[in-house]
């Protein structure tokens, strides 16, 4: 099946694509929209112009790079570890919402007691009591903590009774209890009491940003191996050419000594040239092997899976503005995203402790009422009662720290992480906005490249062309030839490198700014939540 989806590549582009983790449509992604590298060929102009070459049979099972990123975020284990991981955590938020809704509980108790009392002497008859007490409690319980630390308790309950003996009787216990508590300098205010809240759900922020981390370092890789198989393709091909041409020219150079038309040192010239050329291509197969085992690898295929890729590679040049490529760095990079939400968990870390260290002044009211009926047998000859009781009470505890010096020290330490948060956020801060900036410098730098090394090939074809002719009329010997074959070999290796570098410093620009996922048309649906990433 794995081998099927490499040879049906082509026909992605009409259709939109959604995998499914841990039954989560959670990774989407439309190729019919523009990608990062659209499939256009390249010009002529653009594309190494070495020997010449040998016509490529048609293949129909081409791995584009649009492909083989759907088959990683398909295949990759990563990706679904982070899934997996992600739906686990997002609990730890619901856990944190649940402390400011009422909790309520039922509680209930079955009793039964059986007691024998037996007595003699003293001039009394012997007597012998059995009194059994069957008794039920059954009665809701409920607790709620609301933002500014007031907490509110409520409890009621109904036990009823039944009891034999000398003193038989039914009755039934009815009871209700109010208590309200409110702090009045430690655990009072919205920002103590919602510390939890708010660093749950800046964790589940860092949650979606691991996942998106994951997501784009997968897309990078894929793009990274894929860049390095076309890059060895086309070395390749390059010494495949090569070797053809050096071979021919053998050929036509052992004729040519058999009619005594050049001496025999340029027969052996050409034969070390072969050589030469036999020994590169067999270096350059190996280079190929060894990308394409890579890329498979992380694809997690199997190392036999057999494709092409496509050759073409389109370069485009693009011009980022270093204040606006600053400030968008600043705005969507995920590294400093996380430096900041980091600084506010330590931040509100530090208020918790803060807050340990303060006196605890609490209000406390608190109302009861009790209603106890109790009915006795008519052969006790007492009568029954109903007797209710209200209770109501206001108390303002106070409670001093003596011991501060535990907490003293949390909160040194924790003054410490919040001051570490900082440098460590002015440092991401200042780092970052020197990678944009060397980054931006290196697309330039490698544009000029780029250009300089389409000339050189463009002159170093013309050269070789020129030494050819000159071979031909005897003006040039076959050593010199050889050397102007080197130099365009390396010219057109030159020009593979400088474009493949591009293009990877074009997708390591899209990751710094954290545009790479939106640029490929990815969609990352967070688990249990509505809204894409």
């Amino acid at each position: 099946m794995r081998k099927a989806l490499i040879r049906i590549g082509g026909t992605l582009s009409c259709c939109t694509i959604s995998f499914a983790f841990a039954n989560q449509n959670l990774i989407s992604y439309s190729p019919d929209m523009q990608p990062l590298l659209p499939q256009t060929p390249i010009s002529q102009s653009q594309a190494p112009q070495p020997l010449p070459a040998i016509s490529p049979s048609t293949q129909n099972n081409i791995l584009t790079l649009r492909d083989a990123i759907l088959l990683a975020l398909h295949h990759n284990p990563n990706l679904q570890t982070s899934v997996n991981n992600r739906n686990l955590a997002r609990y730890d938020l619901t856990t944190a919402q649940q402390q400011f809704i009422p909790q309520f509980n039922l509680a209930s108790t079955v009793g039964y007691q059986d007691l024998d009392t037996s007595s003699s002497g003293n001039g009394q008859p012997d007597s012998d009591t059995e009194t059994i007490t069957k008794q039920a409690n059954l009665g809701p319980v409920m607790n709620w903590t609301m933002p500014l630390g007031t907490q509110i308790q409520g409890q009621a309950g109904y036990t009823p009774s039944q009891q034999t003996g000398d003193n038989a009787n039914n009755g039934n216990v009815t009871t209700w209890t109010v208590s309200l508590t409110q702090p009045l300098i430690k655990n009072f205010g919205l920002d103590v009491n919602e510390v939890n809240l708010n660093n749950a759900q800046d964790q589940q922020t860092l949650d979606n940003y691991t996942l998106l981390d994951t997501v784009s370092q997968t897309v990078t890789t894929i793009t990274s191996d894929y860049y390095a198989l076309v890059q060895a393709q086309l070395a390749l091909n390059i010494a495949r050419r090569s070797l053809t041409a050096t071979q021919k020219t053998l050929k036509d150079r052992e004729v040519e000594y058999r009619f005594g038309r050049i001496a025999k040192d340029d027969v052996e010239q050409a034969r070390l040239d072969v050589s030469t050329q036999q020994q590169s291509f067999t270096q350059a197969k190996q280079t190929f092997v060894n990308a394409k085992a890579q890329l498979l690898n992380d694809l997690g295929l199997p190392g036999n899976t057999e494709f092409q890729v496509d050759e073409h590679l389109d370069i485009s040049k693009i011009t980022p503005d270093l204040s606006k490529s600053q400030a968008e760095a600043l705005k969507n990079n995920r590294t400093y995203l996380e430096a900041k939400l980091n600084f506010q968990i330590a931040e509100r870390n530090l208020l918790t402790l803060e807050n340990n260290r303060r006196w605890e002044l609490d209000l406390e009211l608190s109302a009861t009422k009790t209603r106890n009926n109790t009915n006795y047998a008519p052969a006790t000859d007492q009568p029954s009662s109903n007797n209710i009781v209200t209770d109501n009470s206001a108390s303002l505890n106070l409670t001093i720290p003596l011991d501060a010096v535990s907490l003293d020290q949390s909160h040194l330490e924790q003054a410490v992480n919040d001051e570490n948060a900082v440098i460590s956020l002015e440092a991401t801060k200042r780092t970052l906005m020197t990678e944009v900036a060397n980054t931006i410098s290196n697309l330039s730098n490698s544009w000029q490249s780029l250009q300089i090394a389409k000339e050189q090939l463009k002159l170093q074809q013309e050269t070789y062309r020129a030494a050819e002719l000159k071979v031909q009329f005897g003006k040039l010997d076959t050593f010199s030839l050889s050397q102007q074959l080197q130099n365009l070999i390396q010219s057109e290796n030159a020009l593979v490198s400088a474009e493949i570098n591009y293009l990877e410093l074009k997708t390591q620009y899209k990751q710094m700014m954290g545009t790479l996922l939106k640029d490929w048309n990815i969609n990352v649906k967070l688990p249990y939540e509505d809204n894409d990433v």
